[in-house]
């Protein structure tokens, strides 16, 4: 008993090892660092090894100049317009000063500073300036030698090819290597010397062009030199022109004077170049003092004049751009125009919102759907009359009326619009822009709530929409943007004397029918959308954005906020950030956008946005250290680990498929910008009712922190028994303040306001105890609350417990006042004054809610608990040829069971008694009593059954089983290979919608998508004769006559039958199925059809096809790393359609470089064990979702 004891805690030690460490540490394999670190108003790398990584602009235009952690520069035009290389000469020795030894390279406001050190200049010391002109387009650097003379400073500039890059050249898009001084961009080059002055020129096809003019220092030497001698600066220095010029400039350095060099985009003649500089710096100046912070995390810090350049970036006017760099274009809509006004840019806000006012349509009234068949019927056509593109609808670009696009960019650009309202209070303006909402609602209800059930397609009307459709059903995250907007519009039509009742009636309608029909109560979430043809189905699987659009709408209440971000935290995958430098770096994750499988672009990503949005709704439901967590997480991953300092990416270095991708992209700048102000400071000023709050959001430990922004500021102080809060507003029109604090004791002494006594409320919010001041406008408030008695303390309790214990929850310090449980999950509940008994009804991630009192504070306390199984199989592996099993107790109390196993029988293994927390000693099965793929585990107690599986499909069926194969020719209806040719048409919905294309794959982007499947290596298998033996032993009927059916489809397309039934008549203890069909993102989590055994009593067993566990897509495999991609399933044994391979490992090129596209296609084998001694009566298969399709091939029994 001692050994077996003994062994058992050696082998659980060894088993949670394995649980904990088994994946690697750092994600893929790859091992990173900490790239950059925080300074005072700088980001700083030493000995980095990237060029072109931080951009640098100046004019709000498309030029820009490249700089990085090294310095070398180039100059984007737009076009290449060339390569800058500084040097030294000393003696006969010559060093590039990239090639220092010591590069120390400052992401400073609005430029990039140097401080480089090598042998060759001994302990001497360059300080080097590069930044953008204010005025024109240009690159102006300073070079600073300190103690030391008789060198020579070496330019070389070269390669203005003007050639564009597909994106720009931004990170993730091009190499660095674009930015070359490359023989190809210098061939076309020529140069005109002037004193201390040179042109640069393009000629092509007898056309010459001019590029830049450039100074350098007065005495320079200038000559040129050929891209041949790039070795050195001394080589380069002496090299002739040849084939491949470029322009050499070097000057003496004879004592510590500052050398300014300039090049410029336009003509100029000689210029005061220091007093270019001096405008330079102060335009960075006059950015980087308009908005900042100060925090108590140095990483945050950077966060104000970073977003201030970014913000200044995506501005161009007369609008906010979709990036700074690549995606350099106007839209209408996403979260690049949030940057205006918070970060105090209101002007800009008003110019970008009244030019876009001139680009909605007003006619015509309506129109009808008309789904595109040049895109295969996937989205409407982009024509004007077509149902989505008529008035109202805002078209692309700003200042008039121009030609469809394919986004209804609307909501996000009311939704930036509003807030504008509520930052400004312009009354006039949003008098002048009323039209413009009414017009709009009109839009959204006639186009998207076409059935008036109040709940609202979604035509992309966000961010991450390339790829998503909801073909006409009721979404959640679309209808929540419009109950906000109805509620707005009733605000404003009551101020301005317009009819506001039916804003009121619809924004109420939505949210009864949202809460209503996508809550789904025992999950505590929202779902993602419901289907609008079929079945109505419920797709449960919400992605981000219907989690914080849902929240910062308001369309749930408090408890429901809290829900959502719970669901977050357990269905979302999360990524921890581990690098080395990174301290605490387990407290550090990111999230993917969704759990949804198979990818495809913007359907699981990890984009920056999604997750600062994100942070931004962890704010709303009051889990403010939550919420920096993940905000700080997307700073560090973005601005320190990535790839370019101070940076605000689209897409992390965690994306499987497309990795860290762009600069300064706007849709992270607009959010991250109001999440720092929104979010973690909690200003909200409101005109619409003429209020100010403010929620201080900082992290529990921080004592102080402060804002300014030019519409208001404050400064937050806490000591240990007192909140000290100043305000000062400077908006155009007087708010009354409203001020929610957390209270982190259990009383109040006082509250003064500018020294005069102030009442206050008590809010019983969720998590912890606010208090809630309101005084009327005011300047500047001087707000002191004086804290009294104990800390507000946290009730403890058990975060796991079987299902069939009871949870004891102490109170503490608190007393009991009531009990909340949203989502159902409690068969029982004893309250009492400091402890409270409940008891779950079923296992899973569950939350109820305690009100709690203490002193003079109360709160709704969530009690997040796990509800596991009273036992699990902890362990379950074939070895040696048997099967090992460890059975673990998970109650509080002893439990007695009987274990049972079936495989090539039901069999009944032994009764257990376990003690509480108990592991079972080790359970052989025998190899005799395993079948071929799955085999089933059962542990039945009194009152509660466990259930598992084991796949193995190298073991052999012969000699385990007699096999009845069932001939399926006279159900066959089509060839497997026809599954993307045919033309599904009907049922569709007759409302303007994007959906699937007509070939059953693809999306509205990918709309000419098609597979080729290619079933001729499974039809050579078949043979002559019409089996298909595997090596295992499992046999299949099929053909292989390539002219004849060989599948049984079923489907919601009218194509189809949407069920068959198959006689069978036999007893049997396996069953196997060969199938395929096709399944896609939108069907992701969510059971896409069934096998259904029927017995000879009439009672069925189901066996769910379910994408992605248990139902995977004809075409391709499901990348599956573990991460963002986690099937949390075994692969399947499939068979390869084109060559006959068998196998239930992933495919090979997968594995390779993530291609997921299997070369003709493939099968899979489906099987259960049959738990009846019942005969099998019949099968059937059915589909369940729309849009899929889903194949029988072959059916096979076993007796």
């Amino acid at each position: 008993m001692r050994k077996a004891l003994l062994f058992n805690l050696i082998f659980m030690y060894l088993l949670f090892g394995l649980i904990l460490y088994g994946k690697d540490e750092y994600w893929h394999g790859v091992k990173r660092e900490l790239r950059y670190s925080p300074g005072k108003k700088c980001i700083f790398i030493t000995n980095g090894s990237k060029k072109f990584n931080r951009a640098l602009y100046g004019t709000n235009t498309a030029f820009r100049v490249e700089a990085g952690d090294l310095p070398e520069f180039a100059l984007y035009m737009p076009g290449m317009g060339g390569n800058i290389k500084l040097g030294l000469i000393v003696g006969d020795v010559s060093k590039w000063f990239t090639e220092f030894d010591t590069i120390k390279a400052f992401y400073k406001p609005g430029l990039m500073e140097y401080e480089i050190k090598d042998s060759i200049i001994g302990n001497a010391l360059i300080k080097i300036e590069v930044l953008a002109l204010a005025e024109s387009e240009g690159c102006l650097i300073k070079v600073l030698p300190v103690e030391i003379s008789n060198i020579k400073l070496v330019l070389a500039y070269g390669g203005a090819s003007l050639k564009r890059f597909p994106r720009s050249g931004d990170i993730g898009a091009e190499p660095e290597s674009v930015f070359y001084m490359l023989p190809e961009y210098c061939k076309n080059n020529e140069f005109e010397i002037e004193g201390n002055l040179f042109r640069t020129y393009l000629r092509n096809d007898r056309q010459r062009k001019l590029v830049s003019t450039s100074i350098v220092p007065n005495g320079s030497v200038i000559k040129i030199s050929d891209c041949t001698g790039l070795e050195s600066p001394l080589i380069l220095a002496n090299t002739e022109k040849k084939l491949y010029p470029v322009v050499v400039s070097i000057t003496s350095v004879n004592e510590c004077n500052t050398l300014f060099y300039l090049i410029s985009k336009p003509e100029i003649s000689v210029v005061n170049v220091e007093n270019k500089y001096k405008k330079a710096t102060a335009k960075i100046k006059e950015i980087s003092s308009r908005f900042s912070i100060v925090t108590l995390d140095p990483y945050i810090n950077n966060l104000d004049w970073t977003l201030l350049f970014a913000g200044d970036a995506i501005w161009e006017y007369p609008s906010y751009l979709h990036g700074a760099v690549a995606w350099r274009m106007r839209y209408n809509g996403w979260r690049g125009a949030y940057a205006g006004d918070f970060l105090g840019w209101h002007d800009r806000g008003r110019i970008h919102f009244k030019n876009y006012a001139k680009s909605q349509y007003i006619e015509p009234d309506s129109g009808p759907s008309m789904p595109d068949p040049e895109k295969n019927f996937a989205r409407q056509k982009e024509i004007p009359g077509s149902a989505v593109f008529t008035k109202g609808y805002i078209s692309r670009y700003p200042g008039r009326i121009s030609k469809p696009s394919h986004y209804d960019m609307n909501q996000i650009f009311m939704d930036q619009l509003f807030y504008h309202f509520q930052w400004t209070g312009d009354w006039e303006f949003i008098k002048e822009m009323w039209p413009i909402i009414e017009r709009h609602l009109e839009w959204e209800k006639r186009c998207f709530d076409w059935d008036k059930d109040g709940l609202y397609d979604s035509y992309a009307s966000f961010w991450a929409s390339d790829a998503i459709y909801y073909s006409g059903g009721g979404v959640t995250h679309s209808s929540a943007m419009n109950y906000k907007a109805n509620r707005i519009a009733s605000i404003i039509a009551k101020r301005i004397g317009k009819d506001y009742g039916e804003y009121e009636k619809e924004a109420e309608k939505i949210k009864k029918a949202v809460n209503k029909i996508l809550w789904i109560k025992n999950m505590g979430h929202y779902a993602e959308y419901k289907d609008y043809l079929g079945e109505k189905l419920i797709h449960p699987s919400a992605g981000l954005w219907t989690v914080y659009h849902s929240i910062e709408t308001g369309i749930g209440d408090m408890f429901q906020n809290y829900l959502n971000t719970r669901y977050v935290d357990h269905e979302i995958p999360h990524i921890l950030l581990s690098a080395i430098g990174l301290e605490d770096s387990c407290e550090y994750y990111l999230l993917s956008t969704t759990n949804w499988m198979p990818y495809t672009w913007s359907v699981n990503n990890v984009a920056m946005a999604e997750n600062v949005h994100t942070a931004l709704a962890y704010w709303k439901a009051y889990r403010f250290d939550e919420a920096f967590r993940l905000f700080k997480s997307a700073i560090l991953e973005s601005g320190y680990l990535g790839s370019s300092p101070g940076n605000f990416q689209l897409l992390s270095f965690y994306d499987a498929f497309r990795g860290e991708l762009y600069r300064d992209f706007a849709d992270p700048v607009g959010i991250t910008a109001r999440t720092l102000v929104e979010g973690l400071f909690g200003v909200v000023p409101d005109a619409l009712i003429d209020t100010l709050t403010i929620i201080p959001g900082f992290p529990a430990e921080w004592q102080s922190a402060s804002i300014f922004h030019p519409s208001v500021s404050y400064a937050y102080e806490k000591g240990e028994d007192f909140t000290r809060i100043k305000i000062k507003q400077n908006f155009n029109t007087n708010f009354a303040l409203r001020l929610l604090v957390k209270a982190d004791r259990e009383n109040i002494e006082s509250v003064f306001i500018n020294g005069a006594s102030k009442e206050y409320k008590i809010l019983n919010k969720v998590c912890n105890p606010f208090i809630e001041i309101n005084d009327g406008y005011q300047k500047e408030y001087d707000i002191k609350i004086k804290w009294l008695g104990k800390a507000i303390s946290k009730p403890i309790y058990e975060k796991t417990i079987s299902v069939i214990d009871t949870l004891f929850i102490k109170a503490n310090e608190a007393e009991v006042i009531d009990f909340y449980d949203p989502m159902n999950s409690t068969s029982y509940v004893d309250l009492r004054k400091r402890k409270i008994k409940v008891k779950f009804n079923n296992t899973g991630w569950k939350t109820v809610f305690v009100l709690l009192k203490q002193g003079n504070m109360e709160w709704w306390e969530p009690i997040d608990i796990e509800v596991v199984s009273p036992t699990e199989f902890i362990y379950k592996k074939i070895s040696g040829g048997n099967l090992k099993v460890l059975i673990k107790n998970n109650s509080n109390q002893e439990i007695g069971g009987e274990f049972m196993f079936i495989g090539t029988k039901k069999r009944s293994y032994k009764h257990l008694k376990l003690a509480p927390c108990e592991v079972s000693d080790t359970i052989f099965v025998p190899d005799r009593y395993l079948i071929t793929g799955r085999n089933k585990l059962i542990f039945k107690m009194e009152d509660f059954k466990v259930e598992d599986i084991v796949i193995d499909w190298s073991i052999s069926l012969k000699k385990r089983g007699r096999v009845h194969l069932i001939n399926l020719n006279k159900y066959y209806n089509d060839k497997l290979n026809n599954i993307f040719k045919k033309q599904y048409y009907f049922p569709r919905p007759d409302c303007p919608t994007l959906q699937i294309p007509v070939q059953g794959i693809g999306d509205w982007c990918s709309y000419s998508f098609y597979p080729e499947i290619n079933d001729s290596g499974l039809r050579k298998m078949a043979g002559k004769d019409g089996v298909i033996e595997l090596d295992n032993g499992i046999r299949f009927l099929s053909v292989g006559d390539s002219s004849k059916d060989n599948v049984v489809f079923v489907s919601k397309w009218d194509n189809y039958p949407d069920s068959v039934y198959i006689p069978v008549g036999v007893k049997a203890k396996h069953i196997y199925l060969l199938m395929a069909g096709s399944t896609n993102h939108m069907q992701s989590r969510i059971v896409n059809g069934e096998v259904g055994i029927v017995y000879e009593n009439d009672k069925e067993e189901k066996i769910e096809l379910k994408n992605p566990e248990t139902w995977w897509p004809i075409e391709q495999d499901y990348y599956n790393d573990g991460f963002a991609f986690d099937v949390r399933y075994p692969h399947p044994l499939r068979i390869y359609l084109k060559t006959g391979k068998v196998t239930a490992s992933y495919y090979d090129v997968l594995m390779k470089n993530r291609t997921r596209l299997i070369d003709g296609g493939a099968s899979m084998v489906i099987d259960a064990p049959i738990v009846t001694d019942e005969k099998v009566k019949g099968i059937y298969i059915k589909a369940v979702a729309n849009e899929v399709v889903i194949g029988l091939l072959s059916l096979t029994l076993v007796y």
